[in-house]
C-alpha cells in the first residue's frame, strides 16, 4: 500500500519579556501553515486536504479513550517524500520533560470522542488515518506522520464498441452489498462498523449521457470499506435504450487482480457494452496498482 508522509518538525524556543514565566523553555511544534477543506471524495497524489491532529500529553503510557489534551488542523499535501505542515493553532510541548506528548492525525477533520472518530457513512469520505508519533522537549519528535488510507476506491467508466447500437444512455450504477466505513478506532485505525446499504449504494453525480466509443466516467468515486473478496459486491446497471425504456443489467459480478477490494486501492472499472453483453475490466491506478477483468453476458 502506498503511504503518505506527513513529518512532524519541531525546534526553537519561544520567550518573551511580557510572558516570562509562561512561555520561557516552551518548545512549540511548527509545521507550515494553510486551510483547505476536502472532506469529500478521494484524496489523490498531489492534492491538499485538511487533517485533524490531536495530542495527548502523559507521563505514562497514552490513554486514546480519554480526551487529548489539545486538538489543531494541518494541511497537508499526499505525496511520497515528507513535507513540513503547521499545526493551527501551534501547540507546545509539556514544560516537563516527564512528560510525553503523543500525536496522530486524521481526515476528515471529527472529533475523537472515547477512542472513536466517528463518519458520515455515505462513502464519499477519504477517511485516513495516520500512526502515532511521540517525543518531548528534550527528545523532540522527528518520525513522519504516515496516513494511510483505510477505504477502497472505485470509479466506473462506461464505453460502447463498433457492435453495439448508438444511443445507449447510461443512467444509473449500484453496487450490491457494499457497505462504508461508519466508526474507526484510535490508535490502531480499525475499522469498527459501517454503514450498509439495504437497497444498494447508487454512485452518485451520474449526468444521463450517451455511452460513446472512448471510456468516460460515469458519476463520481465512491469509497467503500474493504473485502477480501470482490465477488461480495456486485453492479446492478441501467442504461437507456436507443428505442425508449431503460434496461437493467442485474447483479454483475466483477474480478480483480487481487480478488479483492483492497484498502488504499483505486479500482477503474471499466464497462464496455457490447452488442449482446457487457465487458468489464477493472483496472487498479495509483492509490495503487494492479488490473483485473471480467466478461459479462
Amino acid at each position: 500500500m502506498r503511504k503518505f508522509l506527513f513529518p512532524l518538525m519541531a525546534f526553537a524556543i519561544i520567550t518573551g519579556c511580557n510572558e516570562k514565566n509562561t512561555s520561557e523553555n516552551r518548545i512549540p511544534i511548527l509545521l507550515n501553515s494553510g486551510v483547505t477543506d476536502l472532506t469529500k471524495a478521494p484524496v489523490e497524489n498531489n492534492s491538499s486536504a485538511t487533517v485533524r491532529v490531536e495530542g495527548w500529553e502523559s507521563n505514562a503510557a497514552a490513554d486514546y479513550t480519554a480526551a487529548s489534551t489539545w486538538q489543531s488542523s494541518a494541511v497537508v499535501k499526499a505525496q511520497d517524500t515528507p513535507a513540513a505542515i503547521t499545526l493551527d493553532p501551534v501547540q507546545y510541548y509539556h514544560a516537563s520533560s516527564d512528560y510525553d506528548t503523543y500525536i496522530m492525525g486524521w481526515h476528515p477533520v471529527v472529533d475523537a470522542v472515547g477512542g472513536v472518530l466517528a463518519f458520515n457513512g455515505d462513502a464519499t469520505e477519504d477517511i485516513m488515518v495516520s500512526n502515532v508519533v511521540s517525543g518531548n522537549k528534550d527528545e523532540q519528535i522527528g518520525d513522519a506522520l504516515v496516513f494511510r488510507h483505510l477505504t477502497s476506491q472505485l470509479r466506473f467508466l462506461v464505453k460502447r464498441d463498433a457492435t453495439a447500437d448508438g444511443g445507449l444512455v447510461i443512467k444509473s450504477i449500484v453496487l450490491k452489498g457494499a457497505t462504508a466505513p461508519l466508526t474507526v478506532g484510535i490508535p490502531d485505525g480499525n475499522i469498527i462498523s459501517s454503514q450498509s446499504f439495504p437497497a444498494g449504494l447508487n454512485v452518485p453525480g451520474i449526468a444521463e449521457a450517451e455511452i460513446v466509443a472512448d471510456a468516460r466516467q460515469a458519476g463520481d468515486a465512491v469509497l467503500i470499506t474493504p473485502v477480501e473478496n470482490n465477488t461480495a459486491v456486485t453492479l446492478d446497471i441501467t442504461v437507456g435504450l436507443p428505442e425508449g425504456g431503460d434496461y437493467v443489467y442485474e447483479n454483475i459480478a466483477f474480478t480483480t487482480a487481487d480478488g479483492a477490494l483492497s484498502a488504499g486501492t483505486a479500482y477503474d472499472i471499466t464497462m464496455t457494452f457490447k452488442q449482446k453483453e457487457i465487458v468489464l475490466t477493472a483496472n487498479i491506478v495509483p492509490w495503487n496498482e494492479s488490473d483485473g477483468s471480467v466478461d459479462i453476458y
